[in-house]
């Protein structure tokens, strides 16, 4: 909830990403703390802020890691969940328009990834993290539109 103000502002511009869809990755990637991954050391592949940003960070400033074109830090939690709204979530989500399981997998895996996987047969999710992330995403997703409307979902009735 500390950075729900945020959500709205952050997917200005995207077509298909929304609010809740940040949330619901923020939820999995960092449970709403700013942080550098745990167990990682600042650099490479290291998660970045809220949404854990890992692909195409600079590290110049090891103390404030930022995303090329983009001004301010990753660790701005403004500046992070733009840069995952317009640079991952929108492009997974054009990528998998109608797979909306396959497109937070991709958050987490990489498109190109969940592609190989679903060409071989695959769920979209053997490969992410958890080997659920799409999956959990999509979950957290579509209660946190629920309750942002004052309902509730019956997953005992859902058939996905």
């Amino acid at each position: 909830m500390q950075y729900a103000s945020f959500y709205s502002d952050a997917v200005v511009g995207c077509t298909l990403a929304d609010p809740c869809m940040l949330a619901a990755i923020v939820n999995r990637e960092s449970g709403g703390q700013n942080i550098l991954q745990e167990g990682m050391a600042p650099g490479l592949n290291c998660g970045v802020g809220v949404c854990q940003i890992t692909a195409g960070v600079s590290w110049t400033e090891i103390a404030s890691p930022s995303y090329p074109g983009i001004p301010g830090s990753l660790l701005d939690p403004k500046t992070n969940l733009y840069v995952a709204a317009h640079y991952f979530l929108e492009p997974a989500l054009e990528r998998f328009p109608d797979n909306h399981v396959a497109a937070f997998a991709a958050y987490n895996l990489g498109s190109s990834g969940v592609s190989t996987e679903l060409a071989e047969g695959l769920s979209p999710d053997s490969w992410t993290t958890g080997n659920n992330y799409g999956a959990s995403v999509f979950q957290d997703w579509i209660n946190f539109v629920a309750a942002s409307i004052g309902e509730n979902v019956d997953w005992a009735s859902y058939k996905g």
